[in-house]
């Protein structure tokens, strides 16, 4: 896996570099040596002892505050397409083998349909079949569902947040969550956050869960619980745009101490799927067939459990739906990040000031497109609600800054590490060999087929009983905060290293 395709927040060597060594972060690596302690001891020069390779997981870079060694060659393990080729096959000896779930991000859809010259529905056939006829996965999901509860909950943070701070006299207002809240879904800002500025930026953070790790939460109950096995038989993959999701996967916060089991056991990339068909002489083309489903998406019951529906919701390639209902929505609410802004700031607008149907202006600051304005004005044209996007490293140091001078007057900012936002993922197809013009024209194709094919057009989601479709509702698959709440925690800086470049 090649460092550099990490967000540029995890890199930046002028500032606190968490992955590759930086200027003033380093933890060499020592050989003890053994002293002679006899008189007289001679001591033999046998040659220069070559150090260890040093292995390490990247639970231990959330865990390090900076740089975890200086070794030439750093391994990061278990979170790599030889890793995922490696499990397959040992699941493939197993006797009671496990089961194999794949869940598909809109965004690498959308990349990998712009890199194979493919359609929407041509790109949903060939992943599925792709992964269920070579590597025997059972279930291939799309990840928008959890996506919409993520939206939906996220909305519902922000207005509960918003009205107690208006509820509370000024001198009680400290009291309150404060304002702005800042979008979760990005790991790497929250990476960049917990390491540089856990104590101004946490409380600022919201707890929503992103789609990733509620389709992992869902997956390894539900889908275990459908297969009448336990979730530690269940082994979830995901794919996704950004390298920054293996780290959001490793995190603690995500394990089941019970069963011993992350809820995304491995995340691979779109780059790092082209990586794999290409070592393999393959092209998704060719299998765009007849698609290959499972007796769950074709066998419909009106007598069907919540896992059985789940799936029916959620499978990236769905059989004929049920009477009276088409497939939901398979993007995100309107944006290649997923939408937060516009979705939490729709809703907010017509419960907080009942003003419906908003329409949204983004303006950009000191043009810079990675950093735009969202204002909502009442009759009047007095500003109640005034949202953010920023996209980027230079646009979070922009806020940062503000808030750290209190002068942040939003109330409400989404965040990604990615400049142009999650379609920009490091993990999305590149051509290394070409221009900075022919990647500007790539994702231009590849934000245009998001747009066209994958982003939700459909009224937003008001209803907590309404996610997705009558069959399925947000109250049957969230039974408590743990399945779409998280909590983040600063890392204390190592004062311990001394030594610098």
């Amino acid at each position: 896996m090649s460092i550099n395709r990490f967000s540029s927040t995890l890199q930046l060597s002028d500032f606190d570099d968490f992955i590759t060594p930086s200027q003033e972060c380093i933890l060499p690596i020592n050989v003890k040596k053994n002293s002679a302690t006899s008189q007289g001891a001679t001591v033999g020069i046998k040659g220069k002892e070559k150090l260890k390779k040093v292995e390490i997981t990247l639970n231990d870079c959330l865990a390090c505050s900076g740089c975890i060694t200086s070794a030439e060659t750093v391994l990061v393990t278990s979170q790599s397409h030889q890793q995922f080729t490696k499990v397959v096959e040992e699941i493939a000896c197993e006797d009671e083998k496990r089961i194999i779930v794949v869940s598909i991000s809109p965004q690498v859809r959308a990349s990998l349909a712009v890199a194979s010259c493919l359609s929407h529905d041509e790109i949903s056939t060939a992943l599925n079949n792709y992964f269920m006829s070579k590597y025997d996965v059972k279930h291939v999901l799309d990840t928008a569902f959890a996506h919409q509860l993520s939206l939906l909950e996220s909305s519902q943070e922000f207005i509960q947040r918003f009205k107690q701070r208006r509820s509370n006299t000024p001198g009680d207002v400290s009291a309150c969550p404060p304002l702005p809240l800042l979008t979760s879904s990005c790991p790497g800002w929250i990476c960049y956050a917990e390491k540089t500025h856990g104590k101004l930026l946490i409380p600022h953070l919201s707890r929503v869960k992103s789609a990733q790790q509620i389709t992992g939460s869902l997956v390894k109950r539900f889908i275990a619980r459908h297969h009448d096995v336990t979730p530690d038989r269940v082994y979830h993959v995901t794919l996704m745009p950004c390298y920054d999701k293996k780290l959001e996967a490793s995190r603690e916060d995500f394990y089941d101490d019970v069963y011993n089991t992350r809820d995304v056991d491995l995340v691979l990339t779109s780059g790092e799927i082209t990586e794999m068909l290409r070592l393999a002489g393959e092209d998704l083309s060719e299998f765009v067939v007849k698609t290959t489903t499972n007796d769950v998406i074709n066998d419909i019951s009106d007598d069907e459990s919540v896992a059985t529906k789940l799936l029916r919701t959620a499978s990236l390639v769905r059989g004929a739906p049920p009477s009276g209902d088409g497939a939901p929505p398979s993007g995100g609410y309107n944006g290649g990040s997923g939408g937060y802004l516009e979705f939490v700031m729709k809703n907010a607008a017509k419960e907080l000031f009942n003003i419906e149907g908003a329409q949204l202006q983004y303006q950009p600051t000191r043009n810079n497109k990675d950093l735009q304005e969202v204002k909502l004005r009442d009759d009047s044209g007095e500003v109640v609600l005034n949202f953010a996007l920023a996209y980027g490293f230079r646009s979070i140091q922009n806020i940062v800054r503000r808030m750290k001078q209190n002068k942040c007057n939003y109330h409400y900012i989404e965040v990604m590490a990615c400049p142009s936002g999650c379609l920009n993922g490091g993990g999305q197809v590149k051509d290394m060999a070409g221009s900075k013009e022919e990647e500007r024209a790539r994702l231009g194709r590849v934000v245009d087929f998001y747009r066209e094919h994958l982003m939700q057009a459909a009224a937003p989601l008001l209803q907590r009983s309404d996610v997705s479709t009558p069959q399925l509702q947000r109250d049957d698959v969230i039974t408590g905060e743990k399945d779409i709440m998280t909590s983040y925690h600063a890392v204390e800086k190592n004062e311990n290293i001394s030594v610098k470049w």
